[in-house]
């Protein structure tokens, strides 16, 4: 995250603004009161996959039976 929003004119420093928009994209969207009511909002998924390995077929299988179970 620190390489990521490293501002490029002073050392030490971070972009703030664009650190806190990336935080706020996960809950909203900027400008959500700017746009119509019948206007499509992209929905953020749940799951992220930063740096994680995909799950093994036997962590799928009982994914879904706990799925199951609660539905």
């Amino acid at each position: 995250m620190v390489e990521h929003f490293k501002s490029p004119n002073k050392e030490n420093h971070i972009k703030w603004r664009e650190l806190c928009d990336a935080i706020d994209e996960v809950f909203t969207q900027k400008g959500l009161e700017k746009r119509t009511a019948t206007e499509n909002v992209y929905l953020p998924s749940t799951e992220y996959n930063y740096g994680k390995r995909a799950m093994t077929e036997e962590e799928n299988a009982t994914a879904q039976e706990i799925i199951k179970k609660f539905s």
